[in-house]
């Protein structure tokens, strides 16, 4: 969630709402996790995280690139009006050209005329063949411990207080004749 999303800011120039700036927001911290294996801001519950995405400066690991760097730096900046994508169509241009894409052909891509970097064998499609055993050999439904009082590996919803209710009906969100 891009910070201003946090701050209740409305700061689209189109009206009131967010603008396309929390897209690019959320194209940085997408970018970020894929190549860290993190979210760019962390805490131990909801309100931790929105404090740290708000007020925590930007650290990037050091074995990033510096062109990854520079990229992720431009697209998690707090301020939405400074951040690259705020100026809509001359920054997708700037980001087409930008280091970390040196080497795509957005001719091409466009024209669907790249092969991708890695094509999966498949001999079936209804084999997991492509991912790793330490998924596939998971049970079906895995037990999860509750941990009281914040996270833990077997509870990843650990200091979230959301509980559901247990019927759609109960809820009120079926009514009397509704299919599920």
């Amino acid at each position: 969630m891009a910070p201003e999303v946090i701050r209740g800011s409305e700061l689209s120039s189109i009206g009131p709402g967010y603008g396309k700036q929390c897209d690019w927001w959320s194209l940085g911290a997408l970018g970020f996790d894929l190549l860290t294996g993190s979210p760019p801001f962390g805490g131990n519950n909801y309100t931790k995280i929105q404090q740290n995405i708000v007020k925590q400066k930007l650290s990037l690991p050091y074995f990033l690139s510096p062109d990854a760097k520079d990229l992720l730096t431009r697209l998690l900046r707090k301020e939405p009006n400074k951040r690259l994508g705020a100026k809509g169509k001359p920054d997708v241009a700037i980001m087409k050209k930008h280091r970390f894409f040196r080497k795509i052909d957005w001719v091409k891509l466009e024209k669907r005329e790249l092969e991708p970097p890695i094509r999966p064998l498949i001999t079936d499609p209804e084999l997991a063949e492509n991912f790793s055993t330490e998924f596939t050999n998971l049970g079906v439904s895995p037990i999860r411990e509750r941990v009281t009082g914040g996270l833990s590996s077997t509870d990843p919803f650990g200091g979230f207080s959301y509980v559901a209710s247990s019927s759609l009906l109960e809820a009120g969100y079926l009514g009397e004749g509704d299919d599920i």
